[in-house]
């Protein structure tokens, strides 16, 4: 991947990952050696954060993030959105921010913090899950 600003990297990186739905970003983007926390596990490597995509590709058939604010520091980023899903017609906005530590132009690290509980609210499911990993295996 070309070198890129990490505010471009991130808004791309959710534009692929969740309303192209291309696991191709993986390899293109990620650094295979990066992990990512707050996903469920304690932390994804690289298959389980490709697993935990392609079941989250199962259980809504359509998804999108947008991306509302990006704020650099060097090489990382905070970021805020909203992760948009549909799922039997049904629309979901789930709100979140995180952290990404960007070197030439691919994701080396990821923390994540999203309202899991809100998104089970919107589906009216009671607050049995933590992580992003049980709201998937909720819905």
């Amino acid at each position: 991947m070309t070198t890129s600003s990490p505010r471009a990297v991130i808004e791309r990186w959710f534009d692929r990952l969740w309303r192209e739905r291309d696991p191709a970003a993986f390899d293109d983007m990620r650094d295979p050696t990066a992990q990512s926390h707050g996903l469920g596990q304690a932390a994804f490597d690289y298959a389980a954060f490709k697993a935990f995509h392609a079941r989250a590709c199962e259980v809504f058939e359509k998804t999108a993030v947008v991306v509302d604010e990006v704020i650099l520091e060097g090489e990382r980023a905070a970021y805020r959105g909203r992760f948009l899903a549909m799922r039997r017609g049904v629309q979901f906005e789930m709100h979140g921010a995180g952290f990404m530590t960007i070197r030439d132009g691919r994701i080396i690290a990821g923390h994540n913090y999203w309202d899991v509980a809100g998104l089970l609210a919107q589906a009216g499911v009671g607050p049995g899950a933590t992580t992003l990993e049980e709201a998937l295996s909720l819905l």
